[in-house]
């Protein structure tokens, strides 16, 4: 884990940065934003060092972002997926970079609710996710 919306995983003895696709954190490096703390524990929590994940692209994305790191859904073993996960707990908010992508409606739905129930940043930083802390 990296932060709330960026893991390392490993395939074999290859080691990847993914970076979630749909969602935005507040940030933890560069610059501390309001709930970035939390939702780097929260993410921490999700999937920690080894959980097994499915690490699945979308054909209406780019592979990788401009820092290299794959751009990338990723759901455990047991079937949760991450960005959702943040999505619902108000510690992320959906992000599309150029063209949508596949799975807007349903982060869309996710970060709604969470909004409607002040849950997360929506609540404790009222709804800035990128407000300096």
């Amino acid at each position: 884990m990296i932060d709330g919306d960026t893991i390392r995983v490993r395939q074999g003895t290859r080691r990847h940065t993914v970076r979630l696709l749909g969602i935005d954190t507040p940030e933890v490096f560069g610059g501390r934003e309001c709930g970035g703390r939390e939702a780097s524990t929260r993410m921490k929590r999700l999937a920690p060092r080894g959980r097994k994940v499915r690490v699945t692209g979308d054909p209406t994305q780019p592979k990788r972002d401009r820092y290299g790191r794959l751009l990338a859904y990723v759901k455990t073993s047991g079937g949760t997926d991450l960005s959702i996960a943040q999505l619902r707990a108000g510690r992320a908010t959906v992000l599309v970079v150029g063209k949508p992508f596949t799975r807007i409606r349903p982060y869309t739905l996710a970060a709604i609710a969470a909004k409607g129930q002040a849950r997360g940043v929506w609540g404790m930083c009222g709804g800035d996710f990128h407000r300096p802390v």
